[in-house]
């Protein structure tokens, strides 16, 4: 959710979103991540995590991974 928002602060107009492969469906951001955040002036507030889908596959136009592992 971090990377998320500090896109969509960066570039209001693109359409942004955030899912995960071992997404806690449901949950709110990780209190760690939330304060980074904050540390960097983003707020999580809001934030539901989502898993990924073949759907978001097809429809976006550019998937970013945080991690290796991901790949």
């Amino acid at each position: 959710p971090t990377a998320e928002r500090l896109l969509k602060n960066y570039q209001p107009a693109l359409t942004v979103d955030s899912a995960g492969l071992g997404a806690l469906v449901g949950k709110g951001a990780d209190e760690r991540a939330a304060s980074v955040a904050l540390e960097h002036n983003l707020s999580l507030d809001g934030h539901v995590a989502r898993q990924v889908s073949g759907r978001m596959c097809r429809e976006y136009d550019l998937i970013l991974a945080m991690e290796k592992r991901e790949l």
